[in-house]
C-alpha cells in the first residue's frame, strides 16, 4: 500500500502538506504516516528535570498526532500510522557522532554560577538570565522583578523523590531568584555554556 509520509510541526504547510496527503491517500487508496521530531533541549538541564521534559515532549507530540488523526481521518477515511523520534537519538544510530555535555558535573557547575550549582535553577537568575539573552519576548520582566527568591533546590528534591513542583517546595513553579536576572547575565551564561560544548566538540573529533 502506497503510504504518504507527512512531518508535523505547528506551521501552516504542514497542515496544507497533511490535507494534500490524506486527499491523495483517499484517491488512490494509500496510507498516511505522520511524523513527529522530538527537538534536543536547547539548554543542559538537571538530569532528573530532563527526564521530565522529554517525557512531557512525548505526551506533547501523542496530542498532537492524535489531534490532526481526526482531520486525516475526515479527509479520508483512514486512520493514520504514527511515528515519534527522538532527533539526536535517530542520528547516532545511524554512525553520527554526538556529544552530550552534563554540565551538573565538575568541574561545569563551577562555571555558571552559585544558583545553578545549588540546584535551586527552574525559572530563577540562572534560567531566566538565558531567556533574557536569548529569546527576551519570552520574559515578563515587569513580573519577574516581583518574585520574591525561593532557594529550595530543585535537583535535591528530584533526588528524594518529589514528583511536581509543589511537592518540591515550588508552588508558582520556579526556583532561584529570577527577579536578580539580567541579559548581561545571560549574555555571560551563553557565552561560558558555548565554550564548555565546543571544548567538548574538539575533544570528540579529535578521538
Amino acid at each position: 500500500m502506497r503510504k504518504f509520509l507527512v512531518v508535523v510541526d505547528k506551521t501552516p504547510e504542514c497542515m496544507n502538506a497533511l490535507r494534500f496527503a490524506a486527499r491523495r491517500a483517499a484517491k488512490t487508496g494509500g496510507g498516511v504516516t505522520m511524523l513527529y521530531v522530538i527537538a534536543p533541549e536547547e539548554f543542559q538541564h538537571w538530569v532528573g528535570v530532563a527526564e521530565v521534559m522529554r517525557h512531557e515532549k512525548r505526551e506533547e507530540a501523542e496530542a498532537r498526532l492524535g489531534a490532526l488523526a481526526d482531520e486525516v481521518r475526515a479527509l479520508s477515511g483512514v486512520m493514520p500510522e504514527f511515528a515519534i523520534r527522538e532527533g539526536v537519538a535517530q542520528a547516532v544510530s545511524q554512525g553520527a557522532k554526538a556529544v552530550f555535555v552534563d554540565v551538573t558535573r565538575r568541574p561545569h557547575p563551577a562555571k555558571l554560577g552559585a544558583e545553578f550549582q545549588g540546584g535551586a535553577c527552574h525559572a530563577g537568575r540562572y534560567e531566566t538570565s538565558l531567556v533574557m539573552a536569548a529569546t527576551p519576548f519570552l520574559v515578563h520582566e515587569d513580573l519577574a522583578v516581583g518574585l520574591p527568591e525561593n532557594p529550595t533546590s530543585l535537583s535535591e528534591a528530584i533526588a528524594a523523590g518529589r514528583h511536581s513542583f509543589r511537592e518540591a517546595g515550588g508552588d508558582r513553579a520556579y526556583f532561584g531568584a529570577p527577579a536578580e536576572a539580567s541579559a548581561a547575565e545571560g549574555e555571560a551564561l551563553l557565552s561560558q555554556l558555548a565554550t564548555i560544548y565546543l571544548e567538548a566538540a574538539r575533544a570528540l573529533l579529535a578521538e
